[in-house]
């Protein structure tokens, strides 16, 4: 009978954090996205400007 108890509370857990690490997954998209960005811009001005 424990066993049943407890096991819907691990399921829930594990739902829990399967959603914790495709926010985090997302998150960290995201921001690799902006970090690339970011690089690139400083790049293309790096190459525009100081290089000349």
């Amino acid at each position: 009978m424990r066993k049943d108890t407890r096991y819907p509370i691990i399921k829930y857990q594990i739902q829990i954090v399967k959603e914790m690490t495709s926010n985090v997954y997302g998150m960290t998209r995201s921001l690799t996205c902006c970090f690339d960005f970011v690089v690139r811009a400083s790049y293309t001005t790096y190459d525009q400007f100081i290089l000349p």
